[in-house]
């Protein structure tokens, strides 16, 4: 797995636990802030992740809509 991806699923896997902020989640991963905020630029234009006027971030509508999709998936 290439390093990219595998911290940017170790964020998603975080803000699991709830909403958190840079400082947080770069001190989680062990990384510099710099590369934690590109991947979140990254997850947020793509809408897995949102940050609220706090500047916390959290899981987005589409991880949501992807979770909705396997639970149809599971019932048909």
């Amino acid at each position: 797995m290439s390093q990219s991806l595998g911290r940017g699923l170790s964020i998603l896997i975080e803000l699991g636990d709830g909403p958190h902020n840079l400082d947080e989640l770069a001190g989680k991963l062990g990384v510099h802030k710099t590369t934690v905020l590109r991947l979140l630029r990254t997850l947020e234009a793509e809408r897995f992740v949102r940050r609220d006027e706090h500047h916390r971030f959290h899981l987005g509508a589409r991880l949501a809509a992807l979770a909705d999709t396997l639970g149809r998936a599971d019932a048909g």
